[in-house]
């Protein structure tokens, strides 16, 4: 993208590219191959399991009734699976907002 040789239109066109790349691999079988290599690797570096962390507690001064602090995932995939989900769309959105000029279009 930095090379003088390529031009806005080539560089808008390589973005949607990789905008429609990303797409696709927000879907669970996607996760699901991603946890797996991430598993493979850990057992690799020999690293601790994954776990969740602590379950907190909002303060008494900020409770309101029978409300749940926040979700809190029963698996440590879950939250894992919940975090590569939102950096796929930070991803995106970055991608796209930075494409999405008039000079471009």
């Amino acid at each position: 993208m930095q090379s003088n040789t390529i031009s806005a239109a080539q560089g808008n066109a390589l973005a949607l590219d990789v905008v429609s790349t990303i797409a696709k691999d927000r879907s669970d079988a996607s996760f699901d191959l991603f946890w797996q290599r991430v598993l493979k690797r850990k057992d690799e570096l020999d690293m601790e399991d994954t776990k969740l962390p602590r379950r907190r507690k909002l303060p008494v001064r900020l409770e309101e009734g029978n409300a749940k602090s926040y979700f809190y995932p029963p698996m440590p995939k879950s939250r894992y699976r919940k975090m590569y989900l939102e950096a796929l769309d930070c991803v995106t959105k970055s991608i796209t907002r930075r494409f999405d000029q008039p000079d471009f279009k």
